[in-house]
This record gives C-alpha cells, sequence and structure tokens, in this order.
C-alpha cells in the first residue's frame, strides 16, 4: 500500500482518466495528457505538431507574446483604419459606384468627367442631353445654345427633370464674352436669356426696373414712370395743365424747364409784373416757359406765347425774386418795329432786299446827293478827306488827281461824272493803278461818263463804271440823234406827239377819196371817225364841206 501522503507508486501505476476539460487536482493520465495535446495540436501539419517545431516556428522567442503585441500595433485596425506614410490601393474604373476604396487616380478621373481640376473638359454636342451636374465644352457646332460660338456649359442638376445651365462664351462684342441662362422643369428647358454686364450694358426686349422718386437725383436707374413723373412737375408732357394765378413776381422764377399756363389777367390784378404788346396790352392767358436758370436763387430767362394771337415775348430776370423784363418779338410778316431799333449796316454797294440803316442810306447818297463837289477848273486835286464824295466836273478836258490809294482807308470811294458836255476828262494817280480791265495811272472819262472808284489800300479799283444820258429841256428841248416816241392809234386828235409811222398811216387813210358825179350811196369804213366832205354845182363855183362825225 502506498502512503496517502505523497506515495511512491512502481511499476505501471494507473488511474482513472478525467476529461479533457478538467482543470482540477485530480491525477492526470497519459491519456488525459494525450488527449489534452490533441487538442492543443489539433489538425497541425507534421511540422508543426511538436513544441519544437512550434518553437523554432515562433522564432524560438521566449516573450512571442509581446513581440507579436509590438508587431500587431503597427497593423491598422480593420474597423476604422487609420493609414500612413503613402498608402495606395488599385484604382476602380471611372464607372465603379460601391464601397471599393477610391484612389486620387479614380478621384481625379471622375472630377475630369465633370470639368473640374481638368484643362480640357468634357465635349458636350446638344446642350439639353447633359444628365449630371459638371462643367462641360461646347463648339460652335453644338445644338441647343444660343450661340454658335465656344463656350463653357456649367449645369446644375436638380433632378432628371430640373435643372439650371450657364452657357458662357468665351468671346463676346466690345471684348465682352456674352453670358446666357435657362432652366429645366418638368423635362422641359426655357428661352435662353442673355445676362447684361454692368459695365455698358446693352438692354434688349422690355427691361425694366424701380421707379425712383421724382426728388431722386442720384444715378439709379430712371424708368419711363419717373421720366413722365419728373416732366410732370414741370408741367411737360401733360395736356391739361392747371392755369396757374401768380400772387407775386418771385412766382415767375420756375425751375430751370418748367413751363406752364398763366392766367395773366388774374395775375395782373396782384400786382405781378406781366407781358405788353406794342400797343401797351397783356394776354389774358399765355405759356410760360424757363428757358435757363443760373441757381436756386439768381438769373433765370424764359419765353411767354400768348396762344391766341401767337405773340411771344423773351424774358429775363437777373435775380430769382424780381419780375421778369419781357420784350416782345415781332414776327417775319409786316413786323412793326418800336423804340430804336437797329441793324449791322450793309456794304455800300449791296444789292438785294437785305435791310438798311441809316448809315447805309447816308453812304449810299453820298454818292450822287451827299456831298456833292462841283469842278469846273482845269485841274483839280482831290483831298484824302474827300473820301466817300463825288464830282461833277463840268470844265472842258480837266485834269483830275486822285490822291494816292495807299492814303485813304481800304474801301474808300471817289465819283466822278464828267458833265463837261462833248469833252473828255483825265484822272490820274501819283502810284498805284487805276484798274478798269487795264492797268494804268490814267483813265480817260468820255463825255457824260460816270465811274466810281474803291481803293483797296494799293491801288484803285472800278466798281461803277456807265455812261449818263443827256436830259432835253422841257421848254421847247432840241433834240438830237434820233428820238422815238410811241405811235398814236390812228385818229388820235389828242396833244401826243407824233411821229412818221402814225403820219404815214394817217396819210394813206386819208388817200381813200370818193366822187359822185351823180347819185350815189357809200359806206364809211370802220375805225373812220371823221369824214370830210367836198361839193361843187355846174357851171358855178366850188363849195366846200366841213368834216362830219
Amino acid at each position: 500500500k502506498a502512503n496517502l501522503a505523497s506515495p511512491v507508486l512502481t511499476g505501471t501505476p494507473k488511474a482513472p482518466t478525467p476529461a479533457s476539460t478538467t482543470n482540477t487536482d485530480q491525477i492526470a493520465t497519459t491519456a488525459f495528457v494525450q488527449q489534452l495535446f490533441a487538442v492543443l495540436v489539433g489538425a497541425a501539419p507534421e511540422t508543426l505538431n511538436q513544441i519544437n517545431e512550434i518553437a523554432a516556428a515562433l522564432g524560438n522567442d521566449a516573450n512571442f507574446s509581446t513581440t507579436m503585441m509590438n508587431a500587431l500595433a503597427l497593423r491598422a485596425t480593420i474597423a476604422s483604419p487609420v493609414l500612413t506614410g503613402d498608402p495606395r490601393a488599385p484604382t476602380p474604373a471611372l464607372t465603379d459606384n460601391d464601397t471599393s476604396i477610391s484612389t486620387t487616380g479614380f478621384v481625379r478621373g471622375v472630377l475630369a468627367l465633370f470639368g473640374i481640376g481638368t484643362d480640357a473638359a468634357p465635349l458636350v454636342q446638344d446642350a439639353n442631353d447633359v444628365p449630371l451636374s459638371g462643367m462641360f465644352r461646347m463648339a460652335p457646332t453644338g445644338v441647343n445654345i444660343p450661340a454658335a460660338v465656344n463656350a463653357t456649359l456649367i449645369c446644375a442638376r436638380y433632378n432628371n427633370a430640373g435643372a439650371f445651365q450657364i452657357f458662357a462664351s468665351l468671346a463676346g462684342t466690345g471684348g465682352y464674352p456674352s453670358l446666357f441662362w435657362r432652366t429645366q422643369a418638368s423635362g422641359g428647358w426655357t428661352t435662353w436669356r442673355e445676362v447684361a454686364p454692368t459695365d455698358s450694358p446693352a438692354l434688349t426686349g422690355a427691361p425694366t426696373a424701380p421707379t425712383p422718386s421724382v426728388v431722386d437725383s442720384s444715378n439709379r436707374i430712371a424708368t419711363m414712370s419717373a421720366l413722365w413723373n419728373v416732366l410732370g412737375t414741370y408741367n411737360i408732357g401733360t395736356l391739361a395743365p392747371v392755369a396757374l394765378v401768380l400772387t407775386s413776381n418771385s412766382d415767375w422764377a420756375k425751375p430751370g424747364g418748367w413751363s406752364g399756363y398763366i392766367n395773366v389777367g388774374a395775375s395782373k390784378a396782384n400786382g405781378v409784373t406781366v407781358p405788353l404788346d406794342s400797343g401797351g396790352g397783356s394776354p389774358g392767358y399765355g405759356m410760360w416757359c424757363i428757358t435757363g436758370r443760373r441757381d436756386n436763387s439768381n438769373g433765370y430767362s424764359g419765353i411767354f406765347t400768348d396762344y391766341s394771337n401767337g405773340k411771344t415775348w423773351t424774358a429775363s430776370a437777373a435775380v430769382g425774386g424780381n419780375g421778369p423784363v419781357f420784350t416782345e418779338l415781332l414776327t417775319a410778316d409786316s413786323p412793326v418795329f418800336k423804340g430804336t431799333p437797329k441793324g449791322p449796316t450793309p456794304d455800300t454797294n449791296t444789292a438785294g432786299n437785305q435791310l438798311v440803316t441809316q448809315d447805309f442810306v447816308r453812304n449810299w447818297a453820298r454818292k450822287f446827293i451827299g456831298v456833292g463837289v462841283g469842278v469846273s477848273a482845269a485841274t483839280y486835286s482831290v483831298s484824302p478827306a474827300q473820301n466817300g464824295c463825288w464830282f461833277n466836273i463840268t470844265s472842258p478836258n480837266a485834269s483830275i488827281a486822285l490822291p494816292a490809294a495807299t492814303t485813304v482807308p481800304d474801301g474808300t470811294t471817289f465819283l466822278f461824272r464828267n458833265s463837261a458836255g462833248n469833252a473828255s476828262v483825265t484822272l490820274t494817280v501819283p502810284s498805284g493803278n487805276i484798274l478798269t480791265g487795264v492797268s494804268g495811272l490814267t483813265l480817260v472819262l468820255a463825255p457824260f461818263e460816270m465811274i466810281e472808284l474803291a481803293s483797296s489800300g494799293t491801288s484803285y479799283w472800278a466798281v461803277n463804271r456807265c455812261s449818263m444820258m443827256q436830259l432835253a429841256r422841257v421848254d421847247s428841248p432840241a433834240l438830237i440823234g434820233t428820238p422815238t416816241t410811241p405811235t398814236p392809234a390812228p385818229g388820235d386828235a389828242s396833244k401826243q406827239i407824233i411821229n412818221a409811222e402814225f403820219l404815214r398811216s394817217e396819210l394813206s387813210r386819208m388817200k381813200s377819196i370818193i366822187r359822185f358825179t351823180a347819185n350815189g350811196n357809200w359806206t364809211c369804213p370802220d375805225g373812220v371817225t371823221t369824214v370830210w366832205v367836198s361839193a361843187s354845182a355846174g357851171g358855178g363855183g366850188g363849195g366846200s364841206g366841213g368834216g362830219l362825225s
């Protein structure tokens, strides 16, 4: 028997074999150990079914556990791994849409499909066929685009039947590229609409904007409503202005451009200055328009019109509170001037219907009526102070010396009349020329010839040259040459002077003599107003008859 306490067994002692899962102080048999080892080794290959083989496989590392934990610490976890360095993975196809790892190559490739992060956006042929959001390239040959140009097309999808598109052309008019936009709703696209630039926009169609106040003086856009509202404050563009009654002269001073309907009669009753016509009357009503305004308190000008008769006045005031000074304007048809009207003086030799002044009349009359100088001496020297005078030369073969043209003002005139009968007159100049087609220092006036000379500052020019007709006296005139006179009517018995034609006609008419030797009839011709009858009796003296009419 072995001792219960620390027995020493010999031979082949045996004991019950515990189950492999037993973990008590029960005696373990060899069968228990083999069973436990089989559980531990399991289906390991022969190279790892022994402890030494396992130890060798583990590198005979006595700290294998620590080594493994340190090695595992260097690996990413399956759940939410945090990778470092330059981790890589296979790049999925660009059409992949699952939980595959996305590489940078995949990301860039997908962005490029939608025109992001690339210098060559995808080309789209039809703007209506863009299924996804992105930025694309359009060519001039594209369809459903607002302009046939190279452009960028931006599409933002709301869903498969709704989207927003922007068409940005790469070039435009005046250096500004064009920009258009449109939307899609329920599958249908709206019309492209162009976006106006802020710099010098050229709007089309019927653009609208908020209407500013009539007192707004900023750079806001003025609408048509704002324009008419502002014009209305000046009574411009209205067909029914209210007749305004002025209570003081300061009421005339409206803003520049203002126009209105004035009750002149009622305003005059308030002591207000009103326009008066040439007869001292004033209109009952009229239109007043401010044509200019200096500032809020100083001068202004305007036009007042009596619409009933067309009379018009201009008006101005130096101070805004003063009444304007009205000046009536005359019509072109039969104007009636008053006061001291003035005008420009025409040149002395001006012809036509230009109005003349008193100075013109005096200058012109001086040629014939004004300052006339009679020259009866054989020689005569004209003084520069006599410019504008006319000279009546009565001395035959007289010699008249003119002053040098340089000593008289440019444009100065002298007029000479040769009244010396059938003798000539000679005009001379000390220098320069007398220009009458032939230049020279002398000029000869024929009998009864007249000439007007004008100085050019260096020479004299013949302005007018003509012959004067010699007049016959009323009392016992002695006509010369071949004088003519109107032919009197046949049978004229007045005091009118007859001519050869009348005499021949009358003699021919009076040759129609008829003699009667017996009884007979005679018909008086048309136009005969006087008939002379002469009769004689046979064997006796002849008798004479008187004219019968």
